[in-house]
């Protein structure tokens, strides 16, 4: 059973998860704050994928168990913009992501965090989130134009040391602000999520190690995958389900890791798992609108990326691919298939 409860129903504490990319996995940035200021009155727990962008999120959705969770506030502004031109795209992954966390019994919220190279006056993300929010009545707290106008005052370095990332100021400030704003709404929107059913969505996470030997483990701020190693040369090959097909990889970036070949569908990309920030390990993916196909093939290639990094010693060695998941959408008339654990 999932409902509404009066302030006086139940006895659990309210959970809430907090999902996002790199601003919400900073370790000195605004979720250690916000936990500990609501500590006791509401359990939060943060999961966040930073290098990531708001189309690969419906795929993560069974990943961070939503059914879990009275509330997740997703912190999902702050990543690159990659359909301006075309916004419905953002609209068909957000409403994705409203259903997943419904289905899991949980209530959707946004938070629209600051991205430093945006234009907010035409920008059509922000643009898509406060639409369905306002649509589906959904918790929102925008601050983007507190920012804005930091910007315009010449004070947004006091709060956001590279335009988009907190300062401890900068920090503070978001966690005062997100944590009254998930009080507000525990409070005018009581809600207690005692569902047991993990829902299976139209896009799914398929573990990499499904079809090659676990290599090692990546974990970074509460997402922790396993993942198969790719020498130069080596191939991981695969076959889905009949239902499904290939879209896409999810793959750890850092210093030994290069650019990658990947074919479905009788078509053959290259994926860079390698940017200026490869100093230290992180998720990123690559993802593509291809021919159906279940078949596919990633095979880790000899060539030597040309970012150049902002810091630290480049790695001289060979390049080394770390596949932690495949990325693959169920075909045909598919509705959500309810799994109970």
């Amino acid at each position: 059973m999932i409902g509404w409860t009066g302030a006086s129903g139940g006895s659990a504490m309210t959970r809430v998860l907090v999902f996002g990319f790199s601003v919400t996995e900073e370790t000195a940035g605004f979720v250690p704050l916000v936990k500990r200021a609501l500590a006791g009155e509401i359990a939060v727990d943060r999961k966040a994928v930073g290098g990531a962008a708001i189309a690969v999120v419906p795929y993560l959705g069974r990943l961070l168990r939503y059914d879990r969770y009275d509330y997740v506030l997703f912190e999902i502004a702050t990543c690159l913009r990659y359909a301006e031109a075309d916004p419905g795209r953002y609209d068909t992954a957000l409403a994705e992501i409203v259903a997943q966390v419904r289905q899991g019994g949980a209530v959707p919220c946004f938070v629209n965090l600051f991205r430093g190279p945006v234009d907010y006056r035409t920008d059509r993300l922000v643009r898509s989130i406060r639409a369905i929010a306002d649509k589906e009545d959904l918790p929102l707290l925008d601050l983007t134009d507190r920012m804005v106008q930091a910007k315009a005052e010449g004070r947004l370095a006091d709060f956001l040391r590279d335009g988009t990332h907190t300062t401890p100021l900068g920090a503070a400030c978001y966690a005062d602000e997100i944590g009254a704003f998930l009080r507000q709404v525990v409070r005018d929107r009581p809600w207690v999520n005692t569902t047991n059913t993990v829902c299976e969505a139209r896009f799914r996470y398929i573990p990499a190690t499904s079809f090659g030997a676990v290599a090692g483990v990546l974990e970074r701020k509460g997402v922790k995958l396993s993942y198969v190693e790719l020498a130069a040369g080596a191939m991981l090959r695969g076959t889905l389900s009949e239902e499904l097909t290939f879209r896409g990889l999810l793959f750890a970036m850092g210093p030994s890791t290069g650019i990658l070949e990947v074919a479905s569908g009788g078509m053959a990309h290259k994926a860079t798992a390698y940017d200026e920030f490869s100093y230290y390990r992180r998720f990123s993916y690559w993802l593509r609108t291809l021919p159906e196909s279940r078949n596919f093939i990633v095979r880790q290639l000899d060539l030597e990326p040309k970012a150049v990094l902002r810091k630290g010693d480049r790695h001289s060695g060979p390049r080394v691919g770390q596949i932690a998941g495949i990325l693959a959408e169920a075909v045909g008339e598919q509705g959500p298939v309810c799994l109970s654990e």
